[in-house]
Formats: structure tokens, C-alpha cells, sequence
């Protein structure tokens, strides 16, 4: 989906803004998750905020708002431990919300179709709170990363951080399809997810936007979880191929200083090529990489 005239927004990212997106991927690296999260959500304020002095309004800022209780609201749906979703009474929960969602569900409607509206709501506010373009791409992508790493913990901050992960990663594609890092961050939630499937569509629209050795080795991982080896085995050679000429241009410092997990924000936006591990033959037990 291109950017549109109206809200959409130059390259340039404000000084204020990348210092915030710097800070989150600094606290981040230290596992200060709640931190890094703040800082990012206030960088999504500052751009609500320049989308509202541009056009005079207070529109972006109210979106951004909407999108937030929203994305607050639906942890109501997800069941805490040892229970399950069905046990839960959506309508009741519905009832006590702010968010417009809420008065639209259909009576008979399951905790998982009140998560899904939510979610696809907070979305569609995400990209009308901060326009298109890809400042506003970099920050949701970040934040969907943020939420990834956070579910991974042994007591994560939210109930269902990996489906909010995937609200900030498809807002950033939403905001700028051609950002090959939200696509491929998106095509890794879904393996995760099992949704083999869809994750090959996002792996191969990064592959086109930004040949990677990273990307061309989550594509390797998926099409073998599909059964489709001969596919595997020739995006093995592929990332393994990249590799070796990422290696050939890069001076490194240590031993198994390759990979990084969080890495500085220009990178997202193909400025620098990543460092990451040589890519192995596709099994079982990979997963897909960041």
C-alpha cells in the first residue's frame, strides 16, 4: 500500500524521536523492556503530535490514544494461566470498555473474535495516529520487535505480547510496505505462530525489497516446515552465498561477535548490512531469524 499525500511524511526522522528509538534499543539490549517501551511509545506521541500541528487538529493525537486502550482493553480477552478462552464472558468484558469495538461485537461473539476486532482496530488507529511513511514504519516495527523479545520472558509484561507484536509489525507495513525489516520480523512471528504459509509470503516480499542472508535463511527454514526441501536447500545456498560476501566486506573484532539481536535503528532501514552467525542447513530445530 503506497503512502498517501495527506499525513505521509519525509525520510528525515526528528532529532528527538531517533534519540527515543536509540534509547529503547539501548534498554532493550539491558532487558529493560518496560523502559524501552516507553520511550518508543513516546516516540509514536512526538509523531501523532507533528501529524496534528501540520494539519491543525488533535485527530492523530486521539488515534494514538484510541489505538493504545485498545491494544489495553483486549488483554481483558486473554484468559489468565489455567484457564482457558471459552471460559471467559465476552460480553460481560465488553461492557465495561472505551473502545468503540466494543458496542459493535455480535452477541454470540468468542474471546478470540473480540481480540482479533480489537486488535485490527488498534491497528488501523496505529497508522492514523503517525501517517505513512517510513519514520512511522521504523518506530512500530521497533516496537513490534520490543513485543517479540517481551514474550519470550519467563513473566512477560502482557498477556499476549506476541499478538500485539503482530499489530505493531503489520502497522508497520501498513505505514510503509517497503520496509523489508517489518516484513521480515513479520514473516518470523507468524512461523512462530505456525502460520507457515503467510510467513513465506512475508519472507519473500523482504527477499525482493533486500536481499539478506538472515531473511533468505528464515525462507530456507520455512519452505522445509512445508516439506518443500528442494526449495530449502536452494535459500540455503542463497543466505550462505550473501553471507560470504557480507563476511568478505566486514571487519570483525571477536570471535562470535556476529549476531546481534538488537542493533542500531539506521540498520533498519537497510544503512548497514547486520552481523549475524554463518546461516546453517535448515532443520527442525531452527527457528527463524531477526
Amino acid at each position: 500500500m503506497p503512502p498517501g499525500p495527506a499525513g505521509s511524511q519525509t525520510a528525515q526522522v526528528p532529532l528527538p524521536v531517533r534519540h527515543l528509538i536509540q534509547q529503547a534499543v539501548e534498554l532493550a539490549d539491558r532487558r529493560a523492556f518496560y523502559a524501552a517501551r516507553q520511550r518508543l511509545l513516546r516516540a509514536l506521541e512526538l509523531l501523532a503530535q507533528q501529524q496534528d500541528q501540520a494539519q491543525a487538529t488533535t485527530q492523530h493525537q486521539q488515534a494514538l490514544r484510541r489505538a493504545l486502550l485498545a491494544l489495553e482493553e483486549a488483554e481483558d480477552f486473554v484468559p489468565p494461566a489455567g484457564q482457558v478462552q471459552a471460559s471467559l464472558d465476552v460480553a460481560a468484558l465488553a461492557a465495561a470498555h472505551e473502545t468503540p469495538v466494543a458496542k459493535e461485537l455480535p452477541p454470540e461473539a468468542s474471546a478470540r473474535e473480540a481480540l482479533s476486532r480489537y486488535y485490527t482496530f488498534a491497528q488501523q488507529q496505529l497508522v492514523k495516529a503517525v501517517g505513512r511513511g517510513a519514520v512511522a514504519s521504523e518506530v512500530l516495527s521497533t516496537l513490534g520487535k520490543l513485543y517479540a523479545h517481551m514474550a519470550a520472558e519467563p513473566r512477560p509484561l502482557l498477556r499476549d505480547c506476541l499478538g500485539q507484536a503482530l499489530v505493531f509489525q503489520q502497522a508497520a507495513l501498513l505505514a510503509d510496505r517497503n520496509n523489508p525489516a517489518a516484513a521480515n520480523e513479520l514473516g518470523v512471528l507468524l512461523a512462530r505462530l505456525g502460520r507457515y504459509e503467510e510467513a513465506l509470503g512475508w519472507f519473500s516480499h523482504s527477499v525482493r525489497l533486500r536481499p539478506e542472508s538472515r531473511t533468505w535463511h528464515n525462507l530456507s527454514v520455512v519452505y522445509a516446515r512445508l516439506g518443500r526441501q528442494d526449495l530449502a536447500r536452494q535459500a540455503q545456498q542463497w543466505a550462505q552465498t550473501l553471507y560470504r560476501q557480507q563476511l568478505a566486506g566486514m571487519q570483525v573484532t571477536r570471535r562470535g561477535a556476529l549476531e546481534v539481536h538488537w542493533v542500531p535503528p539506521e540498520r533498519f532501514r537497510g544503512r548497514q548490512t547486520p552481523r549475524q552467525k554463518q546461516p546453517q542447513q535448515a532443520r527442525s530445530a531452527v527457528t527463524p531469524r531477526r
